[in-house]
This record gives C-alpha cells, sequence and structure tokens, in this order.
C-alpha cells in the first residue's frame, strides 16, 4: 500500500467519524434549531483530528500502510 493509499484510508475513517459525531450530537438535541453549532462542528472536528492521529499512530503496526492496527483478514489464521 502507497502513502496515498493511506491517507485516502485514514481520511476515510476520519471522515466517517466525524460524520458519526455530528449524528450523535444532533440526535441529542430536541430540533435542529437547538443545536449548538460553532460546539457542535467543533467536537466533530476534534473527534476527525484524533481519528487521523489514531490511523497515523497506527502506521507501523498493522499492515505496511494500513490506517489499521489490524493486520489483513486471513494473514495470520491457523488452518
Amino acid at each position: 500500500m502507497t502513502w496515498q493509499s493511506w491517507a485516502l484510508d485514514a481520511s476515510e475513517r476520519a471522515i466517517k467519524t466525524v460524520a458519526q459525531v455530528l449524528v450523535a450530537l444532533w440526535a441529542t438535541s430536541a430540533t435542529l434549531g437547538d443545536v449548538n453549532w460553532s460546539q457542535t462542528l467543533g467536537t466533530a472536528g476534534l473527534a476527525g483530528l484524533i481519528s487521523l492521529a489514531t490511523s497515523l499512530a497506527s502506521a507501523p503496526i498493522g499492515d505496511k500502510g494500513s490506517a489499521s492496527v489490524v493486520a489483513s483478514y486471513g494473514k495470520h489464521s491457523a488452518q
């Protein structure tokens, strides 16, 4: 996996994390009018940055070039 593949993988994970946090924070508001947008977007953005940092820290642990700590499926399976 190349640096570009790793970056796409890590970006995808971060975008999913941001979306999940946004949905969770919106769900805790009675209506969309009750959402504190600056706090919600700030929290979601921070979660995305933490996701990228986690992927960066995981790079030397999992499969080479992967943003995951877990090795590829079947690589270490006992047969």
